[in-house]
């Protein structure tokens, strides 16, 4: 059984990107996107995901909200921030709001994909 992601960035070009190579893996599959944190909340509710993989700029609601109000509604949801922005600031960020790993748009999309099987096993464990 593949493990259901949900994909959440307001870049449509850069949900289609993830949601292809996510896609291409044996062990995963993406459920659902949003394009903004509010909508997230919303069809993580709905689809009850995996994972999940929030960008932190975005309009309506940030990736760092939407993470913190997910943790409230559903605690052991795993979150995975995926942003162009990086440093010490964003990693205690990310830490505080309980996202449970950060990866950069610059990184390969590999990376990613290492960090959301990464999360839900140790979610599973």
């Amino acid at each position: 059984m593949r493990s259901r992601v949900l994909v959440v960035d307001d870049n449509s070009a850069v949900r289609r990107g993830f949601t292809r190579a996510i896609n291409e893996q044996s062990d995963l599959e993406v459920c659902g996107e949003a394009a903004n944190g509010l909508e997230c909340i919303a069809r993580a509710q709905e689809l009850r995901p995996d994972a999940v993989i929030l960008d932190i700029s975005m309009p309506i609601m940030n990736g760092l909200e939407a993470a913190r109000q997910l943790r409230e509604v559903m605690p052991l949801l795993p979150v995975v921030i995926c942003s162009s922005f990086d440093g010490h600031a964003v990693e205690l960020e990310v830490q505080l709001v309980g996202a449970k790993g950060l990866v950069s748009k610059s990184q390969p999309v590999e990376r990613l994909i290492d960090c959301i099987r990464s999360v839900i096993l140790a979610t599973n464990s």
